[in-house]
């Protein structure tokens, strides 16, 4: 199942909406992975796009042998990954959506694409 989500101030509204009608599809939909993929489109959102309304966000939600995987693509400029590698606290800058994510995510990469990034997520039923 694909959707394809504008940056705005409501994406968190809009993407949870969307998350909750198509959980009856996806019964490995937790409020833990609902959480995660919001995560990452607030951070995509903030970060990626640095508040820009009207970006694209894709995201595909597949079935998958042992669960769920979630591809979500950006079409921002590369960014330097290597936060990736390192632990995060919680602290008032932020560190506790991505701490969160590593946690309840079987898998969690985000590659740079040549034209975007991809972030995949991967969630055990």
């Amino acid at each position: 199942m694909n959707k394809t989500f504008l940056t705005e101030h409501k994406l968190l509204h809009h993407s949870l909406r969307w998350l909750q009608e198509n959980k009856d599809h996806f019964p490995a939909i937790t409020d833990e992975v609902i959480i995660a993929v919001n995560e990452v489109l607030q951070n995509i959102y903030r970060h990626a796009y640095q508040l820009a309304d009207g970006m694209q966000i894709d995201v595909t939600i597949t079935n998958t042998e042992h669960g769920l995987r979630f591809d979500i693509t950006d079409y921002a400029k590369p960014m330097d990954l290597s936060f990736l590698d390192q632990e995060h606290e919680p602290s008032e800058e932020g560190g506790m959506g991505l701490r969160l994510i590593k946690k309840v995510a079987q898998s969690f990469t985000i590659q740079y694409t040549g034209h975007g990034h991809l972030t995949q997520m991967e969630f055990s039923a």
